[in-house]
């Protein structure tokens, strides 16, 4: 899951980029608001982390049980 979210948000900062170079101002422009994007990702990301709980489940409680193999 991990590498599938990584390689769309690869694609579409990508896309973000590209869209923004053939539109107008050129590459300091794409990559500006690139950079930007990725910094507003990322602050998603980090506020995303309050979200998850602070103590790991007590087992029984819904916690996963590793699988032997």
């Amino acid at each position: 899951m991990t590498q599938l979210a990584a390689s769309v948000g690869v694609a579409v900062i990508g896309t973000l980029f590209f869209t923004r170079v053939r539109g107008t101002g050129g590459i300091p422009q794409a990559r500006v608001a690139s950079l930007w994007f990725g910094i507003a990702l990322l602050a998603v990301a980090f506020a995303a982390t309050c979200l998850l709980p602070r103590k790991p489940a007590a087992p029984g409680k819904g916690a996963a049980v590793p699988c032997a193999g």
